[in-house]
């Protein structure tokens, strides 16, 4: 869906930030590859979905006009997994959604481990939308 939403006339257009660095990221990383990226990107899809079933109905019957998808933090985390593809297939990831006007914002969240989520606060702020 992310691929065929235009904005117009299927609802709502979707604005993947940091994709480009995501694949570039996972396909230089032999830990990650694209594969296991895109099946990341499938898993977030699926997330989204069901935050949207928590959302409270604040668009008309066409719902939001744009989606922006915040992958900052997958992205560097293609970077930086370690050894084995488990450590990036396997991560725990949360995605929470809100309203701004006509546009709906998806966060994604990599859940790290306790301690090294400081490490990577000053790199998360900086998106690529």
């Amino acid at each position: 869906r992310w691929l065929v939403a235009d904005g117009i006339s299927q609802r709502p257009g979707y604005v993947l930030c940091d994709a480009p660095e995501l694949l570039k990221n996972a396909q230089g990383n032999p830990a990650v590859g694209l594969v296991e990226a895109l099946k990341a990107l499938v898993r977030v899809q699926e997330m989204m979905q069901a935050a949207d079933l928590y959302m409270l109905p604040s668009f008309g019957s066409g719902g939001p006009v744009k989606a922006y998808v915040q992958l900052r933090e997958l992205a560097l985390l293609a970077k930086e997994a370690g050894v084995s593809t488990q450590d990036f297939a396997n991560v725990e990831m949360k995605v929470t959604a809100d309203d701004h006007g006509e546009h709906r914002i998806y966060n994604v969240e990599v859940i790290r481990p306790e301690g090294l989520d400081k490490l990577y606060a000053d790199e998360t702020s900086r998106s690529g939308c």
